[in-house]
């Protein structure tokens, strides 16, 4: 499907207004895009997001381990009214 638009000026920037039915054929709602140049195109995608569990799944024990630095840290006498 081929449409034409407009490009139009935002404050110091330019906007292009997208039609719903090319975003809903496209599954995209409101929210943060990416934009890609390829030549002289213009790439538009969604930022993939992540739930919780997902972002979880990518952690290994390992990752979560303490450097000595953080160790000395949490081991360090209080110099004041800390709360641990």
């Amino acid at each position: 499907m081929v449409t034409r638009t407009k490009l139009v000026r935002l404050g110091n920037s330019r906007a292009v207004r997208i039609p719903k039915a090319i975003l809903n054929q496209v599954g995209m709602t409101l929210g943060d895009v990416e934009i890609e140049v390829r030549g002289r195109e213009l790439v538009i995608r969604p930022v993939a997001t992540m739930t919780l569990s997902e972002i979880l799944k990518t952690v290994s024990p390992g990752d979560a381990a303490l450097t000595a630095e953080d160790r000395d840290w949490l081991d360090a006498a209080r110099a004041g009214n800390e709360v641990l």
